[in-house]
């Protein structure tokens, strides 16, 4: 039996894991499995983004069997609620609206969607969701303290493909609006 479960970066020994598990965030889109930990050395919440039929096989098929007991620093601190300050999500949906509803005032009945403050919209949460997955310093604004961005970062991914898309076509769309 083999005693040591590392993936990323994180190494845990079979005692230090509680549980390793399926996870759903977004059914289909946000599966994976969720290791259940006493480690404190390592972020309470670990969530590998993957296929959990096939990957919790594999794990099983290299002999890794859980063996701690739940307690210790994992369940100790264990995290309710919404992981994310509330100041930040206001500002950035009171932004948001503002921006669009002031294109909708200051623009003039003939300019057809989108118009420059709704690209600025749409660009500023691009540029947020980004800055949110690449900058610790910017996560440790967003979130609560003792809570991991790890527990958001799905969303932040989503937000970022969705807005990256939507900024494409809205600044093509605009361009070929600027040159017909």
């Amino acid at each position: 039996m083999f005693g040591l479960f590392e993936m990323g970066r994180y190494r845990l020994t079979r005692d230090q894991v509680v549980s390793i598990e399926p996870y759903g965030f977004i059914p289909v889109i946000g599966d994976g499995i969720r290791i259940r930990h006493k480690s404190p050395d390592v972020p309470e919440k670990i969530i590998f983004w993957c296929n959990p039929d096939s990957t919790l096989k594999a794990i099983t098929n290299t002999g890794f069997i859980p063996a701690g007991q739940a307690g210790g620093a994992s369940s100790a601190k264990a995290s309710r609620g919404f992981p994310l300050r509330i100041v930040p999500i206001v500002i950035a949906v009171a932004i948001w609206n503002a921006l669009f509803v002031l294109q909708i005032f200051l623009g003039d009945s003939t300019n057809a969607f989108p118009g420059p403050l709704i690209l600025a919209a749409v660009a500023l949460l691009f540029g947020t969701s980004v800055a949110a997955l690449r900058l610790p310093g910017f996560q440790a604004l967003l979130l609560k303290p003792g809570r991991s961005f790890e527990e958001v970062r799905p969303v932040f991914l989503l937000l970022t493909v969705i807005s990256g898309l939507m900024l494409l076509v809205f600044t093509l769309r605009w361009a070929a609006k600027l040159f017909t």
